[in-house]
C-alpha cells in the first residue's frame, strides 16, 4: 500500500555553510524553504534576515553591514539585524523577517523557521 506523503513544513534548514564560509561585513545569500535570506556576520555575531529590502526589494544582502546594522545599497534604508527593525524611521511599518540560527552537529549553520511565518 502506498503511503501519501504530506508536505510537512520544515522547521530547520541546514545551509551547508560553516562560520568560516562567511566574510565579515559581507552577507551570504541563501535560499531556504521560507524564502530568500542572507547570513550576516557582524562583531562575531551571526544573523539571518531577509535578503531583500522590504522597501522596493533592493538587494539588502549586497549592502554594507556595520555593527549589526545592514544598509540597503539602493536607498540607504538601515535595519537592525537583531530584530529586523528599520532604524532610520521610528514608526516605519517595513521590517526584515528574522530567523534564529544555530550550529549543527556537522559544524554547519542551521537556520530556524521565522517566527512570523
Amino acid at each position: 500500500m502506498l503511503a501519501l506523503r504530506m508536505n510537512v513544513p520544515t522547521s530547520e534548514f541546514d545551509t551547508g555553510l560553516a562560520l568560516a564560509d562567511l566574510v565579515s561585513k559581507q552577507a551570504k545569500f541563501v535560499k531556504t524553504p521560507w524564502g530568500e535570506f542572507a547570513l550576516y556576520e557582524s562583531n562575531s555575531e551571526l544573523f539571518c534576515a531577509s535578503a531583500f529590502c522590504p522597501h522596493m526589494e533592493g538587494p539588502l544582502f549586497e549592502g554594507s553591514i556595520i555593527a549589526g546594522i545592514a544598509t540597503c545599497p539602493w536607498h540607504s534604508w538601515r535595519f537592525r539585524l537583531s530584530d529586523g527593525m528599520r532604524i532610520d524611521e521610528e514608526d516605519c511599518e517595513h521590517r526584515l523577517t528574522i530567523c534564529k540560527t544555530r550550529i549543527g552537529p556537522a559544524g554547519t549553520i542551521i537556520v530556524l523557521a521565522p517566527a512570523n511565518g
